[in-house]
């Protein structure tokens, strides 16, 4: 989003200065001293997403979260509720109960980033946030992959405000094959990149019109174009 429209900086007038430090911080030192700290805690008391390797010898990857000073994307799967919440998942009767307890521990981990955020001087902005369950089925016959919709895997994230746990927003969900923008590309989940493609379309066409109508000399607008 567009920070000098979605900044929370003093939202809470009895929190002054409360989301100075954007939603994580606002600078590599920043970074460095407060986040490296709540990464590393979140590691520890999260539940991550694993993924197998295709050569066994290589066993599996444990993958909690990507971060990029005030960006923060969390993981979770399947063989990571089964490694760190196996008693539980041992009781589920069905698939859909299974999605609960993916749901639930999800829930659980992006509020405890929003604690430890807010102990670092930061503030989520529930706005610019946004989740996806992945569900793929691979049909036998066809070999074309389905990803399940939210009418057949229901569920929903809540952000409980640290300051107040009375107040939540809810995290807007998409489905699997919706694109958003994260560092700066548009890729959906299912993998088409219809957005991305229409995204660079609209932005070459803006520089397109952008030259033709410049004071430019046509030889100077060569150079830009190229």
């Amino acid at each position: 989003g567009e920070s000098t429209k979605t900044y929370k900086a003093g939202a809470n007038p009895f929190l002054k200065c409360q989301g100075g430090m954007q939603g994580s911080t606002s600078a590599a030192p920043s970074y460095n001293i407060h986040h490296d700290v709540s990464l590393t805690t979140y590691c520890a008391h999260g539940t991550p997403a694993v993924f197998p390797h295709p050569h066994p010898v290589e066993g599996v990857t444990e993958d909690y979260a990507a971060q990029f000073v005030d960006e923060n994307q969390q993981q979770k799967s399947w063989m990571g509720l089964m490694k760190h919440h196996e008693a539980e998942l041992r009781q589920c009767q069905n698939a859909a109960e299974v999605n609960d307890s993916l749901v639930r521990v999800t829930n659980e981990d992006a509020n405890r980033w929003c604690k430890y955020s807010f102990c670092a001087g930061g503030f989520i902005n529930a706005s610019k946030c946004f989740w996806q369950l992945i569900q793929p089925t691979q049909c036998s016959k066809s070999g074309k992959i389905t990803y399940a919709t939210e009418v057949e895997c229901p569920g929903a994230v809540l952000l409980q405000h640290p300051d107040d746990v009375d107040i939540a927003d809810v995290i807007p969900r998409f489905e699997p094959d919706v694109a958003n923008r994260t560092l700066g590309a548009r890729l959906a989940p299912d993998g088409n990149v219809q957005a991305e493609v229409k995204s660079r379309y609209e932005k070459a066409r803006q520089w397109s019109t952008s030259l033709r109508r410049s004071q430019l000399s046509n030889s100077d607008r060569w150079v830009a174009y190229n």
